[in-house]
């Protein structure tokens, strides 16, 4: 069963949720779940692979869609030790969103049906965005108790072992307010006593991460008050009670870009679970960067293009409004454009002037990016064969 594997395996341990951000990163996770005994949870959200048949869009990442990715686990391609899980599904969460709520959240439960028909056992319902903004607190609880509900029913139809993670709230560089935190694991006690259902497996508690550009601005790494916040070292054994009362585990986003002394406290301070994702595409993005050069000309033009017309560096950034370079637009946000014809056309050129095949060139990419999971897998205290 997912609950005992996980509520086992965090005894010492924060378990690793690590994004999928490209087929390179997708095989540097594979690889490292072969070396250890604990699991590994492959987080996809649904701008990087969805059901492309229930949604119309199967994400940026290249050759994957919900279908093909939870194929390879039906067929034993990916370790034992890897659990697939889908992250920050919810409303207005997928590459298409609908202009009207109850159409987006048609697309959205068609989405978590895919994902559970297709091997993913643990399902991240996140409703803290509407189609334009943050949404108000209270409604997004009760869009996600309503998904919650449905997406059960659907898990006991099917006689699935799906566990699910729950969080109403934006990713804040600041950590979460416990008075808050506990209103609304309150709120989804309720719901599932009244309708006799399991608590999720975990619940997003915000400790002061927060991504930016390539590094982390939250709160987390000061023990110092910062403005009028109390540090979430101090506030931690009040969430740790609020969570055992409600009978959920911890999971921590945005963890991407920490030392490793940071990386080291979340198990020491009893964090449960904690993903990690965009610094994986970036170190990638790195070592391709020097492609840039090697494009042609019609190439190059199709790059800046889709730079201008798909800025998703801007998403990164601290003022999207400002124009930032070439390189460092790359930096950010180069593996959003994977199924591109000038991003496959980068990587070939960047074998051939390396003198490799294109196969020993990724594998190259893959050992560096294996070595930086590695560094978060040792602080987490992961045990290797």
């Amino acid at each position: 069963m997912i609950r005992e594997l996980i509520t086992r395996s965090t005894l010492g341990t924060t378990l690793l949720g690590a994004g999928p951000m490209s087929q390179n990163v997708i095989y540097a996770i594979n690889n490292l779940a072969k070396k250890t005994t604990k699991p590994i949870m492959m987080i996809a959200s649904r701008r990087q692979i969805d059901s492309e048949s229930s949604c119309g869009s199967s994400g940026y990442v290249d050759r994957f869609s919900t279908e093909q990715f939870g194929n390879l686990k039906e067929n034993s391609q990916f370790s034992n030790n890897i659990i697939l899980c889908r992250d920050h599904g919810g409303p207005y969460q997928g590459a298409l969103k609908a202009t009207s709520y109850d159409e987006e959240l048609k697309l959205t439960l068609n989405s978590f049906k895919a994902d559970m028909d297709n091997n993913f056992r643990i399902i991240h319902i996140d409703t803290s965005v509407d189609i334009d903004s943050e949404i108000n607190f209270e409604l997004g609880i009760h869009r996600l108790l309503n998904i919650f509900g449905e997406l059960d029913e659907y898990r006991k139809q099917k006689g699935y072992d799906i566990e699910f993670e729950i969080g109403a709230e934006e990713q804040s560089v600041t950590s979460a307010d416990p008075e808050r935190f506990e209103f609304f694991l309150s709120e989804v006690s309720k719901f599932t006593n009244k309708n006799n259902i399991d608590m999720p497996l975990f619940c997003v508690l915000q400790i002061g991460t927060k991504v930016l550009e390539d590094k982390n601005i939250g709160t987390f790494k000061s023990m110092i008050r910062v403005g009028s916040e109390v540090p979430i070292q101090i506030y931690l054994p009040k969430y740790l009670d609020i969570c055992k009362r409600y009978g959920v585990l911890i999971k921590a986003h945005n963890n991407d870009y920490l030392d490793d002394s940071s990386i080291a406290a979340l198990p020491i301070l009893g964090i449960h679970a904690a993903n990690i994702a965009p610094e994986f595409a970036v170190i990638e993005n790195r070592l391709l960067m020097p492609g840039i050069t090697l494009l042609p000309h019609d190439l190059y033009i199709a790059m800046s293009s889709d730079f201008e017309l798909y800025p998703y560096w801007k998403k990164w950034v601290q003022n999207p409004y400002v124009e930032i370079e070439m390189n460092r637009k790359f930096e950010l946000s180069a593996h959003y454009y994977q199924k591109k014809s000038w991003y496959k056309s980068l990587v070939e050129l960047m074998a051939k002037r390396e003198n490799l095949s294109n196969q020993d060139f990724n594998n190259v990419l893959q050992s560096s990016i294996q070595n930086n999971i590695y560094r978060y897998m040792k602080n987490f205290n992961y045990d290797f064969k």
